[in-house]
């Protein structure tokens, strides 16, 4: 009995440092701290990866892909629990860590294979628990002394594509393993691989889908806050000019002189029409909406156009997402700006229909007829000269539509008020 006490005892210390080199690095790398590694949930975790890790040294020779393929998941999942990290980012940190910590291991492995016989399944060796300890230790300061975690770091800035591509050439070996062996030995751990793997690819692809949606809706608010911020800006100085305009007509009364009035309030009356800008649309509740409007706007005036805008509504009730009621209405209104010429006038209004949200634009155009109504939203079709890049809008715009049961109405209106134009109106409900 007493012989077995040291095996017992170096297959405790080997196990030990070998498993904290590699999910103590991982937790520390995952969180840029130490904190975790003393958390209950960690301990835990230790202890099963532990478990599994012994399981599998003990069956490697068996099956060593799937041995790999579980200590990846079990990194994986330690990394994810462990940190703030989500679950591909805590793929990708198991892969790194263990590429790390194993050519550490190696350099200390191979000089000791020269000198000593060492089984690397065999956690009652003792030159494999030396090789284990000095690994823990190399690590320790290597992350003490180097830069690796900056690198690291860098390295994480990586697309969902890499996480899937790693897991279908995990994939196609284990389904060629399951169809030219037939040992029933292996059926078992690959069938078991291979609905993890399978598990997993599913979840990656479904997961990029949501980041892009995300990233997407990232850099819409990155693009239309800051012009928000412009539009503060611009009333501010706004503002200013406003208050010089009043300290000039005071003047002008404090001299008493009709002409000189005359002048400075023909002056600002000029001035104001060419700067005339409704600015309605500040009341939305929809925020990336009205940074939409404000900088189509803008782009309108340089197109010498002007835009007539009717909210009757600023709630913005919608089944869709913010991303993409902003993509709608920025697909009619630069349709709308392309086929107007200067000095048109665009209206616009933007209402609700009990609980959709109605968006309608009007500007000159065609007549509404069937010919016009049958190609206007295939994809490809487009008014404009250059037609490369051309012609998708509105074939995206119908899809989002029907994607959420909405409606798309095409008409023709008039505005005898102003000219006798013929006026295309799309409306949307959605």
């Amino acid at each position: 009995m007493m012989s077995y006490i040291p095996n017992i005892l170096i297959a405790i210390l080997s196990s030990f440092f070998q498993n904290m080199a590699y999910t103590g690095t991982l937790v520390y790398i995952a969180n840029h701290s130490i904190k975790r590694i003393f958390t209950r949930r960690f301990v835990l975790c230790f202890i099963i990866y532990t478990l599994a890790i012994y399981f599998l040294q003990i069956t490697n020779e068996h099956f060593m892909l799937f041995s790999l393929f579980i200590e990846f998941f079990f990194l994986t999942v330690i990394a994810f629990f462990n940190s703030e990290r989500n679950i591909t980012q805590s793929l990708f940190l198991s892969i790194i860590d263990f590429v790390v910590i194993s050519l550490i291991q190696t350099v200390f492995l191979v000089p000791f294979s020269l000198c000593f016989s060492v089984d690397t399944n065999d956690i009652t060796s003792v030159p494999l628990c030396f090789v284990m300890i000095l690994t823990f230790i190399a690590v320790i300061l290597l992350f003490s002394f180097t830069p690796i975690l900056k690198y690291i770091e860098k390295a994480m800035h990586f697309s969902y594509a890499a996480a899937i591509f790693f897991l279908l050439a995990v994939i196609i070996i284990l389904l060629y393993i399951l169809i030219t062996k037939s040992e029933f030995d292996m059926l078992i751990p690959a069938s078991t691989a291979l609905a993890i793997g399978i598990f997993l690819l599913v979840f990656f692809l479904y997961q990029s889908m949501t980041g892009y949606k995300k990233k997407q809706e990232l850099d819409d608010y990155t693009t239309y806050i800051p012009v928000l911020n412009r539009l503060i800006e611009d009333i501010q100085k706004k503002q200013d000019i406003y208050n010089d305009q009043l300290l000039s007509i005071s003047q002008a009364l404090e001299e008493k002189d009709d002409n000189t009035l005359k002048e400075v309030l023909h002056e600002i009356t000029e001035y104001n029409i060419s700067q005339k800008i409704s600015y309605q649309f500040l009341h939305l509740q929809n925020r990336l909406l009205a940074g939409l409007m404000y900088a189509k706007t803008t782009a309108a005036k340089e197109k010498k156009l002007r835009f007539d805008i009717t909210i009757s509504d600023y709630t913005c009730p919608c089944h869709c997402t913010d991303i993409e009621l902003v993509d709608l209405v920025g697909i009619l209104i630069d349709n709308a700006i392309d086929a107007s010429h200067e000095n048109d006038t665009i209206f616009i209004t933007i209402d609700r229909m009990q609980d959709r949200f109605l968006f309608r634009i009007e500007n000159p155009g065609p007549k509404a007829d069937s010919a016009f109504l049958s190609k206007i939203f295939r994809p490809g079709y487009t008014t404009k000269e250059h037609s490369i890049g051309h012609g998708v809008g509105l074939s995206i715009l119908r899809k989002t539509i029907q994607k959420y049961h909405g409606d798309v109405i095409v008409s023709n209106t008039a505005h005898h008020n102003i000219n006798n134009k013929t006026y295309l109106c799309m409306e949307i409900h959605i």
